[in-house]
């Protein structure tokens, strides 16, 4: 079964409750508390709690609520979840960012989550910060691993509506034209990346559709679980054979209507690479309109409510909603344009988007035939999505830059590289991703978040 983990800084006790209050309620069988990001004592950070449907049957949670003692009260009630279910093996986040916590707690002083029917009896789970030995850091969280009968650790990562893991949040874009060089000598490359710091693997989908790639891309994908690596199937979404896809028919009698047999064959797609390669992740690209001409986006907005951005969200609803219904979460993470004016050209809203994916990754590519600039640039591009999203979000950033004037590029040292990603390591972004493999030196960046 796949296990979705991040960097575990201590392993300790599982959680447990000094209250007597009750035995827990036998009709939740598989409920659990697996995440909890206490945040309250982080500037502008939100609290939340992730709760996981591990049983194979949906549960409805209608009289449920969390209950939180801490040192302001005992037993004050955070949510209720009435008219609500969680499909088998499905994840919930509440969070003080969407309203759904009443209020946040902080990681600096010892509290208890208590799920059940109340406060102090038909106790379902519970999660003791008193059983941690610490406060979490700026992007971590308290985490269950392994999940069923796991202990509770300190994170440096969260993994908000994903299973808990312990990669580093660092990753590589790899063709497939490159997997000879990965698979060669023992997996010398895959090895050396690992060394260096970079446990996710973005793996083009071409690895995976043509028929002569499929035996190496298995190869790389069980030699990355054996060495503690993740993989993630690189998918082209909005894109087909070079042509753009538009996601909204605006042609006939159907015009202003979601395309909903392509989203189909998408997700259809996407169910493969799960299913039948065991990928841990699933990267979006072309994820939007292709932003040429004057706001082609823009033109297909429609009076009926049918929108460019509420294609792609709508899409990328859907896609969640088919990646939780399997027993084991799924990384969901998608490539973000850094243009300005996104919504327009493009369609792509940061804020609607995080909702549905796990990681935001914007291509915050300082380098073009006609300008380059500076890590700053990086920086301040990147904090567009930090500053709007709840979302993780991990910079895309290049290993070359463009001779000026020139379509022909050069690889930066290893130096160069480390200089960008020292930049982004001080900013809110929890996560970073080179592009790409063959292009540049790589450094080391084990000590980077």
């Amino acid at each position: 079964m796949r296990k979705l983990c991040i960097i575990v800084l201590l392993a300790v006790m599982a959680a447990g409750c000094d209250k007597e209050k009750g035995t827990s309620s036998k009709n939740y069988n598989g409920l659990m508390i697996t995440e909890v990001a206490a945040n309250a004592d982080k500037p502008a950070t939100a609290s939340w709690v992730e709760i996981y449907n591990s049983s194979k049957k949906d549960l409805d949670l209608s009289g449920l609520g969390l209950y939180i003692f801490d040192e302001e009260s005992e037993g004050e009630e955070l949510t209720i979840m009435d008219d609500r279910t969680i499909l088998a093996g499905e994840r919930l986040v509440f969070s003080t960012a969407d309203y759904s916590l009443i209020r946040g707690f902080g990681s600096d002083k010892d509290f208890e989550i208590v799920l059940g029917m109340s406060a102090d009896k038909d106790i379902v789970d519970r999660f003791s910060r008193n059983k941690v030995a610490g406060p979490t850091e700026r992007f971590g969280s308290y985490q269950k691993i392994p999940e069923k009968g796991g202990d509770w650790v300190i994170t440096t990562q969260a993994t908000r509506r994903i299973g808990n893991y312990d990669a580093k949040p660092n990753g590589i874009w790899v063709w497939s034209s490159h997997m000879d060089q990965w698979i060669a000598d023992d997996f010398k490359v895959l090895k050396q990346m690992k060394q260096l710091g970079y446990d996710h693997i973005l793996l083009n989908y071409y690895s995976f559709d043509a028929p002569e790639n499929v035996e190496k891309a298995c190869k790389i994908i069980s030699a990355a679980k054996e060495h503690g690596m993740k993989v993630h199937a690189w998918m082209q979404v909005f894109k087909e054979d070079g042509n753009w896809v538009n996601p909204i028919e605006n042609l006939g009698s159907r015009q202003g209507r979601y395309k909903q047999e392509e989203f189909d064959r998408l997700i259809e797609k996407a169910g493969r690479y799960i299913d039948e390669f065991d990928v841990d992740g699933i990267h979006l690209d072309y994820i939007r309109f292709s932003g040429s001409g004057s706001g082609i986006a823009n033109y297909n907005n429609f009076d009926n409510g049918v929108t460019a951005s509420g294609a792609i969200n709508e899409f990328c609803r859907q896609l969640r909603e088919a990646v939780d219904s399997r027993p084991e979460g799924v990384i969901l993470s998608a490539a973000m344009v850094t243009s300005n004016d996104v919504m327009y050209y493009f369609g792509q809203d940061p804020a609607a988007m995080g909702k549905y994916i796990d990681i935001l990754i914007p291509m915050a590519y300082k380098s073009t035939p006609n300008r380059t600039y500076d890590s700053g640039w990086i920086v301040s591009k990147c904090s567009e999505f930090t500053s709007v999203t709840d979302a993780q979000v991990w910079a895309g950033i290049q290993t070359y830059t463009h001779y000026s004037g020139s379509q022909q590029v050069k690889g930066m040292t290893a130096e160069e590289v480390r200089a960008d990603a020292d930049a982004i390591s001080v900013s809110q972004c929890s996560g970073l991703v080179l592009f790409r493999y063959a292009l540049g030196e790589f450094p080391d960046v084990n000590d980077l978040w």
